[in-house]
This record gives structure tokens, C-alpha cells and sequence, in this order.
């Protein structure tokens, strides 16, 4: 028998079932009946979506033919049972088909022609429960999204019925867990103000079928917390079953809320304070408020007076147009503008700032117009403007080469002078840095003495004497004086080089030390050719006796030579008389033979005194190199004690104590040997005008020695010593204590300049009237 065979048999039987006709029009779900061969009979429409083929080619088969096996083993579940008899019907199942993923639920059924007769097959329908088996699996899963979302919610979440009893709390109430305070009624566990507010919103929620809300403060750890309550009636049928109490900690809010209250009022302060007149101003250019008014602005606007008026009404009419501009471009750019304008005929300027306030709601953008009174700004602007053009001035007239250079090392400013010596011109180097300026000088030195000004604090830096070349070639000296520019936190921003030409100065010195040099040597003139006369005489009476001997010892050996060349001579009487005369002549030749060497020893001394004596002048006189040399101090002593010899030598000795290991300093030679002899010769005056009427002769005593690298000359002298009203005064120029045509009072000026100003050294005196009075100087090693 064919399947087409069984098919109709099948149709024909069924169409005698009333089961078979309900079955077969249940829409949607998938009827597959097979006979007791599990043969297929009928597949409806729907059930071709599982076999993924149409009917007609599935009847006759078996599931094995046209399904995999893990399915099939799905679809006969339970067949056998249904075919033994043991079982009507199979229990409901749940079968996920892998080949079309979908799900079904799946029940079998036995049928029978009549109910006395035997089983004829299966009638399996398969419910397709794909889309509901997802809509659960979604609904579970929202629900435990929710529940952890309720869980980790800030706000705190209880459910109550209309008795305040909790029916549901996403977190813990007072400490309490959840399960711990379920059926618990909520009245008794919070506060009693708390309650008391509590009642109340639920009472009028429940009433009118809207949320209530209300805030409420507490103490917690010493602390004010501040919570949000809102109750929400949850109405069935328009009656009102439970409240839903949403709690919020909202204790940062009202933090946040103090702390703006409090920058408001402060702000509000601050505008008050201001001595200005703030405009808010709309995108029509009316004025929406005016935070604060200055008392002196024309018509004094308040807010009373001016809400909603144009801006224009209080300005004056010759800046509107300057205004609108400003206006127009602060709204459209959002840049902040300023202008000033003045009130004509009240000599009154103002400024106003113009800036923009973006709008975060709808009423649009605005403008703060804030107007300060200017006018005393003006008046200072136009003074200081004045006094910078008197400074320029001023500055243009100095005499003095001046060059600003700032932090950067860059020439910021370069005066007529500077062009003029230097041969620079101003265009050419500023902007530049210093050290490419084009000044021919020793650029060590000079930046020596700018580091140093940099690395210090000091007011100044001074440097006395530096050479240069200029606009001609020539050689010149200028004097510098360093300022460094200090801003107010004491930090370098640059520095003000101020110079002066001192070349003619520089000669002018030199022609004065030389001519005080030689005013000293004339000074000592006469005592100097007493020292030179002294030996010249025993010299002069030595070389007069050498002379006498010598024509004595010549007439003696004249006659010895013409008595050896006589040889007539018999008479012995005559030959007795010129032996005799002979030997007299002998017995005084030997006595010159005596006295000459004596003779020739004290010339030679005096010859070696003269000469000692004229190096010492020659030394001493000598103008000296421009630079410094190393030189012997002792030797300079030397030198000077022998030329001042005959200031001293008459009232005091001198005594020398030099420290042989004192090794050659740097000196300006010809100038020390003056200083020297300053100081020697005041001694000198000093002892005389103390013992002069007296035998005592005076002390002078001139030591060496080295005290932290430095050289130390001391000259102690036991004279008169200086009073203490004068002392102080000994260094200044044509100061002097000596009588009228006795002293220019230019000595210790010149010999302190000299110490000072062009040795780095320095000059102390100590002196008590009536003992004596003690110089040091002190000389660096180091140039």
C-alpha cells in the first residue's frame, strides 16, 4: 500500500472525527499525525517550517528520514507509550529545535476510530513558544535589573500600606535590615518630629491622589543631615491601595545651596563695595537691573528709576554710538570691550567694561556694563605722562653715557652720549645683546663687573678706571657705575650702566701726582744735596791728597831715575846728600803707601753713597708704568727712608722690621714710593714739632708682615699726634694742620686715592695726642 493509499484511508476516517476537525483548525500551532508505523499522515502548514518541507513530500516517511536523530529522539518521545495503550496522552513537553532555533511545547495524543477500537496513530501538536519562553527569560532579567538597581539606588525606597505598616524597603531603615522591619509600622521607628511631618503628607497625598514632598533635618555623628521626602500615592481603580515614601539624602544640596547663598551675599557685598555704577543690560539695550551705583554718577540710577529704560538715557549723547558698537560686538563675539567717555563740561571721565552673560535659559543673552570714574586716573595718567616726558628729558640732557639693558641682556636704552663717545649710533644696537654692541674695551672686566652686579643686591657697582677706544681710535679711561634693576620681589630685571669720560681727569691726576712728586723733591732739595755734599767733600778732600802723594811719589821716582842714570857722580859728599834726601822721600812715600787705600776706600763709599742716593731720586721721581707691577716693597721703603734721610735724620731714628717672606705685590710703583713718603715725612714733622726744644731725639718705626693675603705696611711714630677733632678730617682734600705756606693738604688726600681707588686696598690711622700716631696700609697680592 501506497502513502497516497494511507493518506485518503486516514482522510476518510478522520472526516467521520469531530476531533480531527477541531484539531486541524487551531491556528498557529504545528499537527503532525502518524499512523502505528509512525508513518507521517498529515503535516499541516505550520508544522512544514520544522521539516523545512512541504507536505506531499513528507507523507509516508518516518521522522528518521527527514529530521537528524537528536531531534527525532524530541519528536517520539513517548510514542511507544501512546501506541502500547499504557497512556492517552503524553505529558506537556518543552523541545528546542537546533535547525530553525525555535521552541515548542509539544503534546501527544492517541486517536481511535471508535471507542471500542484499537489505537490507530498519534495526533502530536507542537505549540511554537519561542517568542514567549524570551519575552520570560527578558521579564526575569528586568526584574532582577531592577531589584539591583532598587538595591544600589542613593535614595532610600518603602513601600506602606495606608497604616504606615512597611510592605517593601530597598535598604535599611535606621540600621535596621529590610526583612528586619517589614510589617513594622514606620510611625513607631523614625522621630517624632519626623512622624508628625510624615502624617501629614501622607494625609493630604492620600486625599488629593498627588505626590507630597517635604524636606527634614537631623543629627547624625554630631552632624546636621538633611533628607527629601516624597510620598507617592499608587492608586488601583482610582483608590489609593499603598504610599511609596522615596527618601533622598540631599545633605551635599544644601551645602552646596548654603555655599551659594553665602557667595551670593558676598558677591552682592562686593559689587556694593565697588565705586562703580554696574549696568545688566537685555539684547534690546534696555537695563534689566542695576547692582550698584556709584554716588557720584550723573542722575544717580536705581532700579526704581531705570528698569526697562534704554542704557542711552544715561549716557551722554555723543558716545551712543560708540556704545551700540560696543554692545553689538561683545554680544556677538562674547569678548569683554572697553571704552572710555567723558561728561562734557564736568571735567568727569569714565570707563566702562563691556561683558558678555550667556543665557541658560529663554530669555536670551545679557550684557553687564560696569562704568568706573576714571577721572582721578586721568589726572594721574596726564602727571605721570608729564613726569616721564621731564624724565626722558632730563635723562637726554645728562652729560654721562647711559645704557639700560634688561634681564634678557638686551639693550633697552642708549643715550646721545653713548652714540658720541662710542661712535655707535642707537638705531644699530638696540634690541641687541650688550656684549655685540661693537665697544672696543677689555669686555672681561667689564662683564666681571656685571656679573657681580647681577649676583648682588647692592644699590651700585663701581668701577674707576677702564680703558677704551674711541670714536676717533684713541685710547680713553671712563669711569662706570653699575645700577642693578631690581622689581618688588628683589629679582634681577636688568641693569643701568652710567659712565663718564675721564680721560682728561685720568692726565690731570697724573700731571698732580707728578707735580706733588716733584713739589716733595723740592721740598727735600736742600736736605738731599746736603746728603750728596757730605760724601762729594770727602771724595773731593781724598782725591786732592791722592793728588799731592801723586806728584810726591812722581818728583821721588824722578830723582831715583836720574840718580840711576848718573853715573858720573865720585864726589861722596854729594852722593851722601841725595841718598839722604832720597831715604827722606822714601819714609813719606811710605806713609802715602799707608793713608791711599784709606783714601780709596772712603771715595768709594762716598762715590756708592751719591750713587744710592741718586737711584733712590731717580726711583722715587720716575712717573711710573700705567699698569701694575710687581715690585719689592722693602726696596720701596728703602728708597723712600734714603731720600726723606735729611727730613729725619736730625730728630728721630728709624727702625725696620720687615718680614723677609713677604713676596712682591702688585703696585702702581712711582705712586706707593709718594704715599711713603707722605707718611714718613709727617712722622718726621710730627716728632719734630714735639721734642724741638728738646735732646730727646723721636722714633720711627716701619714694619712688614701678612695678614689674610694681604700686604700690611705699619709706620709708628711717637710725635704729637693727631686731635680727635681733626682726625676724622686728614684724608680730605687741602685739609691740612701745618702753618700758612707749610702744607697744600693734598698729601693723605692723594696718598687715600691712591691706597683706595687704585690699589683696592685701604689706609687706617690710630692716634692719640701727644704719643704718636700709627698708618697701616693694606695691599691686596691679588690684582
Amino acid at each position: 500500500m501506497n502513502a497516497q493509499i494511507v493518506y485518503d484511508e486516514c482522510i476518510n476516517e478522520f472526516d467521520q472525527m469531530d476531533l480531527f476537525h477541531s484539531v486541524i483548525n487551531v491556528e498557529d500551532d504545528s499537527i503532525i499525525i502518524k499512523d502505528r508505523n509512525k508513518r507521517l499522515i498529515l503535516v499541516n502548514e505550520a508544522a512544514e517550517n520544522i521539516f523545512k518541507k512541504k507536505a506531499d513530500q513528507l507523507l509516508g516517511k518516518i521522522l528518521g528520514d527527514v529530521l537528524p536523530a537528536d531531534i527525532v529522539e524530541q519528536l517520539e518521545l513517548g510514542d511507544d507509550d501512546i501506541l502500547k495503550n499504557t497512556v492517552y496522552s503524553s505529558k506537556a513537553e518543552i523541545i528546542n529545535i537546533k535547525t530553525i532555533e525555535r521552541s515548542y511545547w509539544s503534546k501527544k495524543y492517541a486517536y481511535k476510530k471508535n471507542e471500542s477500537d484499537s489505537i490507530c496513530g498519534i495526533i502530536h501538536i507542537l505549540k511554537d513558544i519561542t517568542n514567549w519562553l524570551f519575552a520570560e527569560s527578558t521579564l526575569n532579567h528586568s526584574k532582577e535589573h531592577q531589584s539591583l538597581i532598587l538595591k544600589n539606588i542613593p535614595s532610600k525606597i518603602v513601600e506602606l500600606d495606608l497604616h504606615g505598616h512597611i510592605i517593601n524597603t530597598n535598604q535599611s531603615i535606621l540600621g535596621k535590615l529590610p526583612e528586619e522591619v517589614f510589617g513594622s509600622n514606620i510611625y513607631n521607628i523614625i522621630s517624632p518630629v519626623h512622624t508628625l511631618y510624615l502624617r501629614k503628607a501622607v494625609e493630604q497625598a492620600v486625599h488629593s491622589g498627588y505626590p507630597e514632598q517635604f524636606e527634614i533635618s537631623s543629627i547624625q555623628n554630631k552632624n546636621i543631615r538633611w533628607h527629601s521626602n516624597k510620598i507617592v500615592p499608587i492608586q488601583e481603580n482610582g483608590t489609593c491601595k499603598s504610599i511609596l515614601l522615596i527618601e533622598t539624602d540631599i545633605t551635599r544640596q544644601k551645602q552646596a545651596e548654603a555655599k551659594d547663598k553665602r557667595r551670593e551675599e558676598i558677591l552682592k557685598a562686593y559689587v556694593n563695595a565697588l565705586p562703580d555704577t554696574v549696568f545688566v543690560i537685555n539684547q534690546k539695550h534696555n537695563i534689566e537691573e542695576i547692582l550698584s551705583t556709584c554716588p557720584d554718577y550723573p542722575a544717580n540710577p536705581t532700579n526704581k528709576s531705570c528698569e526697562g529704560r534704554s542704557i542711552y538715557n544715561f549716557l551722554p549723547k555723543e558716545h551712543k554710538e560708540k556704545l551700540q558698537k560696543n554692545i553689538r560686538q561683545t554680544l556677538k563675539t562674547g569678548q569683554s570691550r572697553t571704552f572710555e567717555y567723558d561728561i562734557q563740561g564736568s571735567g568727569l571721565w569714565y570707563e566702562a567694561r563691556i561683558s558678555k552673560v550667556t543665557a541658560r535659559d529663554n530669555f536670551g543673552d545679557l550684557v553687564v556694563m560696569v562704568s568706573r570714574d576714571i577721572t582721578d586716573m586721568k589726572r594721574n595718567q596726564e602727571i605721570l605722562d608729564a613726569s616721564y616726558k621731564e624724565s626722558e628729558q632730563l635723562l637726554a640732557s645728562i652729560s654721562s653715557i647711559m645704557i639700560g639693558v634688561d634681564e634678557h641682556d638686551k639693550i633697552n636704552r642708549w643715550n646721545s652720549t653713548a652714540e658720541k663717545m662710542f661712535g655707535i649710533a642707537a638705531d644699530s644696537v638696540m634690541g641687541k645683546p650688550f656684549l655685540y654692541c661693537g665697544i672696543k674695551w677689555d669686555w672681561s672686566e667689564i662683564l666681571t663687573i656685571i656679573n657681580n652686579c647681577k649676583e648682588k643686591t647692592e644699590v651700585s657697582h663701581i668701577s674707576e678706571k677702564v680703558q677704551y677706544e674711541n670714536r676717533k681710535g684713541e685710547d680713553s679711561y671712563i669711569g662706570i657705575t653699575i645700577y642693578p634693576v631690581l622689581d618688588k620681589n628683589n629679582e634681577h630685571r636688568g641693569y643701568l650702566l652710567l659712565a663718564t669720560d675721564i680721560t682728561k681727569r685720568i692726565h690731570m691726576e697724573t700731571q698732580l701726582m707728578q707735580a706733588q712728586k716733584l713739589e716733595s723733591i723740592g721740598e727735600l732739595a736742600a736736605g738731599i744735596a746736603h746728603e750728596i755734599n757730605t760724601p762729594t767733600q770727602y771724595v773731593s778732600y781724598n782725591i786732592d791728597y791722592l793728588n799731592d802723594a801723586f806728584t810726591e811719589i812722581n818728583h821721588c821716582f824722578n830723582e831715583f831715575m836720574a840718580l840711576s842714570e848718573n853715573k858720573t857722580i865720585n864726589d861722596r859728599n854729594n852722593l851722601q846728600i841725595l841718598t839722604d834726601k832720597l831715604c827722606g822721600r822714601l819714609v813719606r812715600l811710605k806713609t802715602h803707601m799707608d793713608d791711599i787705600p784709606t783714601a780709596l776706600e772712603e771715595s768709594q763709599k762716598g762715590v756708592e753713597s751719591i750713587a744710592r742716593i741718586v737711584k733712590a731720586m731717580k726711583d722715587f721721581s720716575h712717573p711710573g708704568d700705567k699698569d701694575k707691577v710687581f715690585i719689592d716693597l722693602h726696596e720701596a721703603l728703602d728708597n723712600t727712608i734714603t731720600v726723606s734721610r735729611n727730613e729725619w735724620k736730625y730728630y728721630c731714628e728709624i727702625i725696620k722690621e720687615y718680614d723677609e717672606s713677604l713676596p712682591f705685590v702688585p703696585c702702581l710703583p712711582g705712586e706707593l714710593n709718594q704715599v711713603f713718603l707722605n707718611i714718613i715725612v709727617n712722622a718726621a714733622h710730627a716728632i719734630k714739632m714735639k721734642y724741638d726744644e728738646e735732646t730727646t731725639t723721636g722714633l720711627i718705626k716701619i714694619t712688614t708682615s701678612i695678614e689674610d693675603d694681604t700686604a700690611v705696611i705699619r709706620n709708628q711714630d711717637n710725635g704729637c699726634g693727631i686731635p680727635k677733632s681733626t682726625i676724622t678730617k686728614i684724608f680730605d682734600p687741602f685739609f691740612t694742620t701745618k702753618e700758612v705756606g707749610k702744607g697744600t693738604g693734598q698729601g693723605l688726600a692723594i696718598s687715600h686715592h691712591v691706597i683706595v681707588e687704585k690699589h683696592k686696598g685701604k689706609i687706617e690711622v690710630d692716634s692719640k695726642s701727644g704719643e704718636g700716631t700709627i698708618f697701616k696700609i693694606f695691599l691686596p697680592f691679588e690684582e
